[in-house]
C-alpha cells in the first residue's frame, strides 16, 4: 500500500475550513467517494470517526479527508473547482456503510490535526493556546495509522476490498480541544521530538511526556 506524505486537511467540526484547504489545490484533482476508512491509534480502532470521502491532488501536494456526513461540503468543493476552472474527476465506489454507521458521533471527540510540516504543528498549538488550552500530554511513542480501501466484488460475487493508500503517524499530542498526530514516513523529513518540544516551550504550554503507548481519547 502506498503511504502518503502529502499535506493533510481533515474537515471535522469546522466545515468552513474547506475553503482554506481548497485554495491550496490548483490542478490534478481526484475525488474519491465512499471509500472504506480504518483509523487506528495505539492499535485501537477509532470507530466513530471515518473519513469516507477524499479530495486528492498529488500535483498540489494536498489531500482532504471528509466525514461521510459532509455531503454538502463535497458539493461546495465541486462548485469551487468548477468556478475556478480546475479539472477534477470523480471516482464513486459502492456505498457499503449503513445509515447507522454514517451518523458518526463525533461531537464527543476532539478535533484531529494531522501535521506533516512544523508550521502545521505550530498553528495547531497556537490555536489551542488562544482558546485557553495551555496544557497537554505528549506521547512520543504512540503509533497511529489511517488506511483507505475501496470495495470490490469478487469472482464468486462476495464482497472484497483493494488498497488505495494510507498514512502513518508517530507521536501524539493531546490538548483538551484537539489531538495532533505528526505524520511519519521512512526517508522523509519528519517532525522531530526537538521540533515538538521547542514549539510547546515557545507557546509556554505546560506538558507531560508519557512514554506509554496507550491512551484514552475521552
Amino acid at each position: 500500500m502506498e503511504n502518503l506524505v502529502l499535506d493533510i486537511w481533515a474537515i471535522q467540526n469546522n466545515p468552513s475550513e474547506i475553503y482554506a484547504a481548497l485554495q491550496n489545490i490548483k490542478s490534478d484533482v481526484l475525488i474519491y467517494k465512499n471509500v472504506m476508512c480504518k483509523f487506528k491509534i495505539a492499535g485501537r480502532n477509532v470507530k466513530s470517526l471515518k473519513y469516507n470521502d477524499i479530495i486528492y491532488s498529488k500535483d498540489s501536494d494536498v489531500v482532504i479527508f471528509l466525514l461521510h456526513s459532509n455531503k454538502k461540503i463535497l458539493e461546495q468543493a465541486e462548485a469551487y473547482f468548477e468556478q475556478n476552472n480546475i479539472d477534477y474527476n470523480i471516482v464513486e465506489f459502492m456505498d457499503t456503510e449503513s445509515k447507522k454507521n454514517k451518523q458518526n458521533e463525533t461531537e464527543n471527540l476532539p478535533e484531529f490535526w494531522f501535521a506533516r510540516d512544523v508550521y502545521v504543528l505550530e498553528d495547531a498549538v497556537k490555536e489551542s493556546v488562544s482558546m485557553g488550552n495551555s496544557n497537554c500530554q505528549f506521547y512520543p511513542n504512540i503509533q497511529s495509522l489511517i488506511r483507505f480501501k475501496h470495495p470490490t466484488i469478487k469472482a464468486d460475487a462476495s464482497m472484497g476490498s483493494e488498497d488505495l493508500f494510507g498514512v502513518n503517524f508517530l507521536g501524539l499530542i493531546k490538548f483538551e480541544d484537539k489531538i495532533i498526530l505528526p505524520t511519519y514516513a521512512e526517508n522523509e523529513n519528519n517532525i522531530t521530538l526537538t521540533d515538538i518540544l521547542n514549539i510547546l516551550k515557545k507557546y509556554e504550554v505546560s506538558f507531560e511526556v508519557d512514554e506509554e503507548e496507550t491512551l484514552s481519547l475521552n
